[in-house]
């Protein structure tokens, strides 16, 4: 990442830095950022385990795992703000999902629930009849 892609991203480098995943339960937010008008952001409090960032490692995070990250927390926005949602199979294989979850898979045209650890087509369940 280069200075400006860091500026944008910065909470996200952070979290990537510290390997949490949206499972992790932490007391209120693991990082304070600062930003101080020059164009640059500082981490104010560092409050996890792994030793405090310096800019530098945080650009070795790629923009590829930042939008990764960013689409699955979008994902699991979305699964907890409607019953059924209709994602793609990728999609729905970037949630951290719980029993219970629904989701229409518009990749395959089925609904899906989590069950026991697995998504589970609700016409392989026996809980629906579909002719």
């Amino acid at each position: 990442m280069n200075d400006q892609e860091l500026y944008d991203n910065y909470y996200l480098a952070c979290e990537a830095y510290a390997k949490i995943d949206g499972n992790d339960q932490m007391d209120g937010d693991f990082v304070e950022l600062e930003d101080d008008g020059s164009g640059k952001i500082r981490i104010r409090k560092w409050n996890h385990s792994s030793q405090q960032p310096t800019d530098e490692q945080l650009k070795t995070v790629t923009l590829q795992y930042i939008e990764k990250k960013r689409n699955k927390k979008r994902n699991q926005r979305k699964m907890k703000l409607s019953m059924i949602q209709v994602l793609s199979k990728n999609d729905i294989n970037m949630i951290d999902a719980e029993d219970g979850m629904i989701v229409f898979n518009s990749t395959d045209k089925k609904v899906y629930l989590y069950f026991n650890g697995a998504w589970k087509s609700i016409i392989n369940f026996g809980l629906i009849n579909i002719i």
